[in-house]
């Protein structure tokens, strides 16, 4: 009888994901290792991936206006950020002790075999409402197969494509908070998969009281 375990591994599907994309991914990692106790003091340590991630945003946020300088140096910022995700997502794979639960808990996802090779297509279109307090909304859809992790975002109405909030959660549920009483906004999602982003789905109005 063959009991050879097969060995838990960190998908690389990230180092695709787009730079607003890839800054919550790596975010959520750092949140979501801090004070973990599965895996003591990461390396590279949480504080050096934190700058490369505000260098990132930073240069993203310059790189608006399109100069190819500016771009240059966001796709190095890029990069710099990767340099020390793919360590550290080495160092997370060899703490997991071989358990896909314990993984889960770092924030990275996990390679998952018998997964169809492809973009997945769009979740269910999100159910939005109002959030627990002014400001505040809630979104959330059902659990897809083959989704490890779901991005979430949401932009104003009248500029539908400028989504002034991002995030990439294990979670089906979110809160967008620090919206703007009275505006409406339109909220979408996708699912990320081993092929990385998914298919977004249509996008859901609703105003922010």
């Amino acid at each position: 009888m063959n009991n050879t375990q097969k060995t838990v591994r960190v998908s690389l599907a990230y180092l695709q994901l787009a730079v607003l994309l890839l800054i919550a991914f790596c975010e959520n990692v750092v949140e979501m290792l801090t004070g973990n106790l599965s895996y003591g003091d990461p390396f590279p340590a949480l504080i050096d991936v934190t700058a490369k991630i505000d260098a990132l945003k930073a240069a993203q946020q310059l790189a608006m206006d399109r100069s190819k300088t500016a771009i240059a140096a966001r796709n190095q910022r890029r990069e710099d950020l990767l340099g020390v995700m793919r360590p550290l997502g080495a160092w997370v794979q060899a703490h997991c002790q071989n358990s896909l639960e314990i993984l889960a808990t770092s924030g990275f996802n996990a390679v998952r075999r018998g997964t169809p090779v492809g973009p997945l297509l769009p979740p269910e279109t999100p159910k939005v409402k109002q959030g627990p307090s002014t400001g505040k909304l809630a979104a959330s859809t059902r659990r897809q197969r083959g989704a490890y992790t779901y991005c979430f975002r949401v932009a104003l109405a009248s500029a539908p494509t400028v989504y002034v909030q991002t995030v990439v959660t294990t979670s089906i549920r979110h809160v967008f908070e620090g919206l703007t009483p009275g505006q409406t906004y339109i909220v979408d999602v996708c699912g990320i998969g081993s092929a990385g982003e998914g298919a977004y789905t249509p996008g859901v109005a609703h105003m922010v009281i």
